[in-house]
């Protein structure tokens, strides 16, 4: 028997982490304590990880290393345009470097209500999804594992942030989910 087999009969976790071990997520966060929180989670659930502490080093370390998903801070900040803009950015840049089939899914963390402008803009720069960085960790790889099943060949829909449901052709709320 496998080492993955056996690992799989002892626990439902270990079946969980088994099934995740050959996936690499980079983090892209200017903060090193949420870099070091969300790297100590993703071990635990069996991924690789990859961090960058800016736009550019996450650019560069998304090229080297074709993570198969990207959690990036929108308060990155970015080489050319400052702070503040940095997630969409990397989305951006991701979406001219790679087909559809072959880019990664960029999960957008927010610390702040975000505006109809801004979220238009990442839904345009390619972001997959958009989450608040005070979320449950749990919540955070859920989404993550969404986007990582079989069929990444086209976007999940409706477009999520935070709490909010948003049309995708439409900047505007349509339906705020009760917490």
């Amino acid at each position: 028997m496998t080492s993955v087999r056996a690992a799989a009969k002892r626990s439902p976790d270990a079946r969980r982490e088994t099934r995740t071990v050959s996936r690499t997520l980079l983090f892209a966060d200017r903060n090193p304590d949420a870099l070091e929180l969300l790297r100590g989670a993703a071990e635990r659930r069996g991924y690789r990880v990859v961090e960058a502490q800016d736009s550019a080093q996450a650019l560069r370390l998304a090229r080297e290393h074709r993570p198969d998903a990207v959690v990036v801070d929108l308060d990155l900040p970015h080489y050319r345009f400052g702070p503040g803009t940095g997630g969409v950015e990397v989305s951006r840049a991701l979406a001219k470097e790679y087909p559809l089939a072959e880019r990664p899914p960029v999960v957008l963390r927010v610390g702040r209500t975000l505006g109809s402008r801004t979220i238009r803009e990442a839904i345009e720069a390619g972001v997959a999804d958009c989450i608040e960085k005070a979320c449950p960790l749990a919540d955070l790889f859920d989404r993550i594992e969404r986007h990582l099943g079989p069929r990444r060949d086209r976007p999940v829909a409706p477009f999520r942030w935070a709490s909010t449901a948003i049309d995708e052709l439409s900047t505007m709320p349509v339906r705020t989910v009760p917490r």
